[in-house]
């Protein structure tokens, strides 16, 4: 089945130290939502990677890494094998601790579930953030 796609009602972008946000409306935000569409179509796991995200690893992301975090008004479902409520944050490394394996990490409500969905292309995700300046 076709992966549906969502509206984010906010996107971080954590970027050592700096938090930069982005709304509907605001520019930059549609590059980033249609990148998150495109990236999450597809997922090349059958199951999750097992996986956490440590208070140690959290710290990373806000001081010293760049990391992608998406906020959904409601909870999302993805078209894979596993399924998991209420899922409406993700978190994506994009460079530091676990960076470069494709991960997305599942959140609901501010808490982060065990385990990572692994996409199949995050070279949208990549493309978006060159064109705004995040990355060479």
């Amino acid at each position: 089945p076709i992966q549906p796609t969502y509206q984010p009602s906010r996107i971080l972008i954590r970027n050592k130290g700096n938090i930069t946000e982005y709304r509907p409306g605001d520019e930059g935000f549609a590059e980033l939502e249609n990148a998150l569409n495109l990236a999450l179509a597809d997922f090349s796991n059958l199951d999750l990677v097992p996986l956490g995200l440590s208070d140690v690893t959290l710290q990373e992301y806000n001081e010293s890494a760049l990391v992608m975090e998406v906020f959904y008004p409601r909870a999302i479902r993805f078209n894979t094998i596993v399924r998991m409520r209420n899922i409406n944050h993700l978190l994506i490394p994009i460079e530091g601790r676990h960076a470069g394996l494709r991960y997305v990490f599942p959140g609901s409500n501010g808490t982060w579930l065990s385990g990572a969905f692994v996409m199949a292309d995050d070279v949208p995700i990549f493309d978006a953030l060159r064109a705004l300046g995040y990355i060479d």
